[in-house]
């Protein structure tokens, strides 16, 4: 959780790929997402959800939604 925090306070950024499960607005409403996905983690809240850039918009992903095919890379920018 913290390495996500100073990667992306050292110019990185860390992407998730996730293929399947739920995802949720500020609202708490779920969005599925079916086939694969792949958003910024611009951050994770204080219990632990990862906060998502999709398309510009913010979501929330919980931990415990994440599977064995989800992965996450790291970009660094030069």
């Amino acid at each position: 959780k913290d390495t996500d925090r100073e990667i992306n306070a050292n110019g990185g950024k860390v992407v998730i790929s996730f293929r399947h499960g739920n995802m949720y607005d500020a609202q708490g409403k779920p969005h599925y997402i079916d086939g694969g996905h792949a958003m910024v983690v611009t951050g994770v809240t204080s219990d632990g959800k990862y906060i998502v850039s999709s398309w510009g918009e913010e979501y929330y992903i919980n931990q415990s939604d994440l599977n064995f095919d989800d992965s996450f890379s790291v970009i660094h920018y030069n």
